[in-house]
C-alpha cells in the first residue's frame, strides 16, 4: 500500500541531496572522498558501483 506522505518526503529528500551536490561544500565532499581512495592509475582495477547516488564524477581518469 502506497503512502503519499512518505513518497513526498522521499522526493523532497532526493531533491535536497541533489541541491547539496551542486553547492561548493557538496563538491568539496566528493573531492575529499576521491582523494582518499587508493585507485590504481593503470586501469587494472574493477570498481563495483551499486548506484548510491546520481552518478556524479568529480574526476575521471585518462581516456
Amino acid at each position: 500500500m502506497e503512502n503519499p506522505k512518505a513518497n513526498e518526503e522521499l522526493r523532497k529528500g532526493i531533491e535536497e541531496y541533489c541541491r547539496l551536490t551542486t553547492q561548493p561544500w557538496g563538491k568539496m565532499f566528493y573531492e575529499m572522498i576521491w582523494e582518499q581512495m587508493d585507485i590504481a592509475d593503470d586501469k587494472t582495477c574493477n570498481i563495483l558501483d551499486y548506484g548510491s547516488g546520481f552518478g556524479i564524477l568529480i574526476k575521471t581518469g585518462p581516456s
